[in-house]
């Protein structure tokens, strides 16, 4: 019975189409879970734990308050959202260059090596 269905080749084909199209259900379904969709169909993830560098005049300053790590949001296409996601050379900043002296509250800032998606950070270190 077997050998007479895998010896037609409508019935192959049928078989392959099917397979594929639920490998193709699984991987794509498999994937979205970690990415949600915005309101405006664009995509929003997390990445969680990314270091905060801080520069300013070591001789001049000391810096207190500043979070080790923040998580980032990041906003974009998808094939961008997960570009982002696996590389692990976003860094997150606070420039206190041109700082005065004082208390201040600033702003920790994202470096992106991707132009073409937003970025927005989240700590409850701040």
């Amino acid at each position: 019975m077997m050998d007479r269905i895998l010896s037609n080749k409508w019935s192959v084909r049928i078989i392959s189409l099917i397979f594929a199209a639920v490998l193709f259900t699984y991987i794509t379904s498999s994937s979205d879970k970690a990415i949600n969709i915005g309101e405006s169909g664009t995509y929003v993830d997390v990445i969680n734990n990314v270091p905060v560098e801080v520069y300013y005049d070591k001789d001049e300053m000391t810096v207190s308050g500043v979070p080790d790590t923040v998580d980032v949001t990041v906003t974009g296409s998808k094939g961008l959202v997960q570009l982002a996601k696996s590389q692990s050379n976003l860094i997150a900043y606070i420039d206190l260059k041109k700082a005065k002296t004082g208390t201040q509250n600033v702003k920790i800032q994202t470096e992106r090596p991707l132009r073409s998606f937003e970025s927005n950070y989240q700590s409850s270190n701040c």
